[in-house]
């Protein structure tokens, strides 16, 4: 047995799979797989919050995105030389060049919302060739973030066996404000495309189309909504903010656990924010 603190740290996705493989946990989830409880501990699994992504792609007038180069033989032996010998190009980028963060309206009082620009296009984030679903001309994508969603999701044990993946639940837009934030994130990204310093550049917009709505219906169109939900992809870092919310299942030490998560995320030390969040969940 453990005499003093012990602190795990598997991720939000792993870290419930353990607890409850442990006996920690709801106990209708564990008597269901025959695991003996433990402590019961409800909120294990419980309030599971990710990223949320959407994206409106474009056709570009010229042949400078990673589309051009992910085509092209040459190119891409051009560009391998470039890093190779100048340590410059596309290699030397992430896939999202530009990025803005930004509040959706002036009641709120931290950014909810992010906009990030990617020099590529395709069907979906996992075009990266032809085949996988990569444009056949230039392009490139603004990628709409909700970054504090109120969605809640849930994260549990399918069975017993250590080795079988837990199942995961984000419940995307399950909240009403996050299908808000969504609409108002792609009217944002289509105000933008609208800017001068675009002008030269897109020909088209391609994923969904200029003729799914107008800037008037954005906010209002179930057919921008459907178009959100169709095209929505799951962001790789699930969301650590407010987590007085997440620790609040173990009060003997929430606040302890959230005042140091926040210390920690505030300062940029990610991981130990979330190895304190994993603990608490």
């Amino acid at each position: 047995k453990a005499r003093r603190e012990v602190i795990l740290s598997a991720g939000p996705l792993a870290s419930p799979k353990l607890l409850e493989l442990s006996g920690i946990g709801n106990s209708e989830v564990l008597q269901k797989h025959g695991i003996g409880v433990q402590h019961h501990l409800p909120g294990v699994g419980e309030n599971l919050r990710d990223h949320p992504n959407t994206r409106i792609t474009y056709e570009c007038s010229q042949p400078i995105t990673i589309n051009d180069v992910l085509r092209s033989p040459w190119l891409k032996l051009k560009e391998g030389l470039r890093f190779v010998f100048k340590r410059e190009g596309l290699l030397t980028i992430c896939s999202a060049t530009a990025q803005m963060n930004y509040r959706s309206s002036d009641k709120v009082e931290q950014p909810d919302l992010v906009l990030r620009l990617l020099p590529l296009s395709g069907k979906d984030r996992y075009a990266r060739t032809p085949d996988k679903g990569l444009d056949p001309h230039p392009g490139f994508t603004f990628g709409v973030t909700v970054l504090q969603p109120h969605s809640r999701g849930t994260c549990h044990i399918q069975s017993n066996d250590p080795l079988q993946q837990a199942a995961m639940d984000p419940k995307y837009l399950s909240h009403e404000a996050d299908a808000q934030l969504f609409l108002d994130g792609i009217r944002v990204a289509r105000k933008v495309a609208q800017q001068p310093a675009f002008k030269n550049l897109i020909v088209r917009e391609t994923r969904p189309g200029p003729e799914v709505n107008d800037d008037a219906a954005l906010l209002d169109t179930a057919q921008i909504l459907e178009m959100a939900r169709i095209y929505l992809s799951r962001d790789f870092d699930p969301a650590i903010a407010d987590l007085s919310e997440a620790v609040r299942l173990d009060p003997r030490n929430a606040a302890a656990i959230a005042a140091r998560s926040q210390a920690q995320a505030r300062k940029g030390d990610i991981p130990s924010a979330i190895a304190d969040l994993t603990t608490a969940i």
